[in-house]
């Protein structure tokens, strides 16, 4: 395998041992220290995102992953 070539890799389905719980929160320390943290209720996020590469912005609104990130660097890096 040679560094920064993606061909090596690929996604693998497993199945969870567990439910997710119903309150799930991520939180993360940002490259400039700062820390930030979102939380949702399962319920709060539509099926129809599953496998689309769609994530619901802070406004709960449907966006593309890369639309996310942009906006997570444009305020926070």
């Amino acid at each position: 395998m040679i560094l920064g070539d993606s061909a090596g890799f690929r996604s693998i389905e497993t199945p969870l041992r567990k439910k997710f719980p119903d309150n799930i929160e991520v939180g993360v320390r940002l490259s400039n220290g700062a820390p930030f943290a979102t939380s949702f209720v399962q319920g709060e996020v539509p099926k129809e995102l599953a496998r689309t590469g769609r994530v619901l912005d802070y406004d709960r609104e449907s966006v593309s992953a890369d639309e996310f990130v942009d906006q997570i660097q444009g305020e926070y890096c």
